[in-house]
Formats: structure tokens, sequence, C-alpha cells
């Protein structure tokens, strides 16, 4: 079964609609689908944006060419929910997953986004705690399914806006989502056969295989070498990019700079492949003990301190008032400087 196939069967096989909710009119003749092979009852131009037919991508995405599509690919590349979280598509239905929290939505949003998520998400922990994505992926259904994630949606709040993207038997929203800055996931993805080892479809061109037991023995290092630095100082941006590039951010205690070899030498084989910078992306940041320290860097200098009677410009010598400067002829504030 092919992936497309497998979604539109999830989603209870219906016919394709615009995002506003339009039937795409069926003006094809049945030869094979340009993405899968089956019958294609849709036009090809009627049915898809130039701006999402990647020419990189063209021979994976329509390895049979022609100019029909079939119902299932047709409603893997329209229906836009499938651009805004990450979901994973079984034969009993589409499950959707978040990687950030409710808490940090819009608040004009919040309300109905929380509900929403009650109601559809796979581990849902409540709209104040943070979801953990990588938890998720380390625990896929049974195969077969399908895994997807696409990351430029959720960056421009695809997951915050989810419920308003047109879904089959699903009530029509008052403002519906029309457009969603995004990539084209379902139509790129396959189906897993195995949950120890399955592809993940990112975006529109990474095709990342999730070794399960790999990342659940590598996150134990991962977290335990994040908790160390977050609790020496270092904030979560310089934390995240050394885990990446296996190097010590600047300021890392000495303690840790001495066992440092040792601690990321599980991780070393595996920092330079495509799926490294996504896995530490997704790993769950350790709470503060002490959210509001700062590092001593990031503190404002210290001011020397001044009379309380001393005007602001008292500490700023007046040039003009300097041995061997004088105002020029031209203009009244003019310096001219002595040449000796």
């Amino acid at each position: 079964m092919q992936a497309t196939s497998l979604i539109w069967t999830a989603a209870g096989c219906p016919s394709p609609h615009e995002t506003d909710g339009t039937p795409v009119p069926k003006k094809g003749t049945g030869a094979p689908c340009s993405a899968c092979g089956e019958p294609g009852w849709y036009r090809f131009e009627e049915t898809l944006s130039d701006h999402f037919t990647t020419v990189k991508n063209a021979s994976r995405a329509w390895p049979y060419g022609g100019e029909c599509v079939c119902a299932a690919c047709v409603f893997a590349c329209k229906t836009l929910r499938l651009r805004c979280a990450g979901w994973f598509a079984t034969p009993k239905g589409v499950e959707w997953w978040r990687t950030r929290p409710v808490v940090k939505e819009p608040e004009e949003v919040r309300g109905q986004s929380a509900k929403w998520w009650r109601r559809h998400c796979r581990h849902w922990t409540g709209p104040d705690a943070r979801p953990d994505p990588l938890a998720t992926l380390c625990n896929p259904p049974e195969p077969p399914f399908v895994a997807g994630l696409p990351l430029t949606g959720i960056q421009h709040g695809g997951e915050s806006h989810i419920m308003r993207a047109w879904w089959p038997n699903a009530a029509t929203p008052v403002k519906p989502l029309l457009k969603l800055q995004s990539k084209h996931v379902a139509i790129y993805a396959r189906v897993a056969t195995s949950r120890a080892r399955y592809p993940l479809q990112v975006d529109d061109h990474h095709d990342i295989l999730v070794d399960v037991p790999l990342w659940s023995r590598l996150r134990q290092a991962c977290d335990a070498l994040l908790a160390d630095l977050m609790a020496s100082g270092v904030y979560a941006s310089d934390a995240r990019k050394a885990l990446v590039t296996i190097v010590p951010p600047p300021r890392t205690p000495a303690a840790i700079l001495t066992t440092w070899r040792a601690r990321v030498a599980d991780l070393l084989p595996h920092h330079g492949s495509m799926w490294w910078p996504l896995f530490v992306d997704l790993l769950l940041l350790p709470d503060r003990k002490d959210p509001d320290a700062t590092r001593e860097r990031d503190r404002p200098e210290a001011v020397a301190p001044r009379h309380q009677d001393m005007p602001p410009d008292a500490c700023v010598p007046d040039a003009r008032h300097q041995a061997g400067h004088e105002p020029g002829p031209n203009r009244p504030r003019q310096m001219v400087l002595p040449f000796t």
C-alpha cells in the first residue's frame, strides 16, 4: 500500500476538498496517477499549486509522470491540516501530536487550541505542560503506519490554528485556515513496517530513519549533559548548539570540560548525520532551578557611581576648553586641531 493511500484510508476515504471546503472537481481521464500509479480522476494542474512542485523532489513525488492524480494523492497534497502538526496515520485513523506547549500560543486562539488538542492529541498532558515530541517518536503506533513532521508549518503557527483547517466529517470553522507557509509532507512519506526503525518524513526534503533503540540510548546521555550545562549557567541555545557541534560552549565549568571527551564519545559517530540536528532540537530541556539567574557575562556592566549633585555629563571633558583647541573661523563650534 502506498503512503498516500494509507493516509487517505485513515481519514475515511473522503473526496478531496480545497482549504475552504469546496470539493475539487473531477476532470481526469482515469490514466495512471502521477504519484502512485492508481487511476487518476483529477487533473494535475487543477489540484496542485506550482509553488509546491519542488524541482529537486519532482522525480520522487511524481515517478509515473502524466497529467492525472488519484483521490488519495490529491487529498494528501490539498489537506492543509497535514501540514500543521506532527501526525501518525494508521488504518484506524490519524493521530496528532504537538511539539510546543499551548500556554505559549497567542491568547486569542489559546482556548480553542487547548480544547481541540485535548480531544485529538496522542499524548495530552495539559495546556501548561511541555510536550515531549521525542518520546512520542520513540513510541509509534503498531505498523503499518505513516509518520510526518511538517516543521515549516509548525514554525509558522500550524499547531495553534490546526482546528481551523478543513478535515473530512468535521464542522466547518467560522474562520477557516486558507493558507499556511508550509511544505508538503504526505506526498513524500513512506509506509513504516516496524516500530523499532521507521521512516519519518520531515517537510519535503528530509527522509529520516527513526532508530528507536538508538535514539532512546542517546537521549539519556544528552539529557544528562544538558542538565549539567544548564545547571552551571549555560543558556539553552548554547547548550543545544554544543550538542549539535559536539563542542563545549563558552565558559563551561572546568568540571564538565575535564569529562567532556568521555561524555560525548557515544555522540561523536552521529553528530554529522542528517537526523542529528532534529534529534537535538526535539530534546526536552530541563527546568532551571533559578529561572531568574543570569550569567555574569549577560548582566549589565557595572557603572562607576557618581555624586548625586553632579550633572550627567560632568565626567565627559569638553574639547573646547582643552589646551590647543580653538573654534574655527567658519563655524562657531568648529574645532581646529593643531599640527605639531
